[in-house]
């Protein structure tokens, strides 16, 4: 199985993507949005590209391009992605992932995208 590669837009952080009652958490109303449109985005992808549903152990590769107004802690951005990706069914849950890393980019012609790679775990 060859590596699976979606682009998104850079997600919401995790500090600020959920909202607390007195009796619950929830997602607010900017993430959600975000959500809804990651999930558009990757079925395209899914579609396009012939991807299957993922049923194997895999290693995830994010390499993100910084929004202009801030830098968010490396790992605040993984949450909403990997949501994301569950929401548009390419992959069961997320505890498939066992090696994953991410990386933050600066680069004046490329802001706000967010390019996550999906490969097979090979085992050693």
């Amino acid at each position: 199985m060859s590596s699976i590669l979606i682009e998104l837009p850079f997600p919401p952080s995790v500090n600020s993507a959920y909202g607390r009652s007195k009796s619950s958490v929830f997602l607010n109303k900017k993430s959600k949005e975000y959500k809804q449109k990651a999930r558009v985005s990757i079925r395209k992808e899914i579609r396009k590209h012939g991807y299957k549903k993922i049923d194997f152990l895999c290693r995830v590769k994010i390499v993100a391009f910084e929004p202009a107004h801030h830098v968010p802690d490396i790992d605040n951005i993984k949450k909403i992605l990997y949501d994301s990706i569950t929401s548009a069914s390419l992959w069961e849950d997320d505890r498939l992932i066992k090696s994953e890393s991410v990386d933050f980019q600066r680069n004046e012609h490329i802001r706000g995208k967010v390019y996550i790679e999906i490969s097979p775990l090979i085992a050693n």
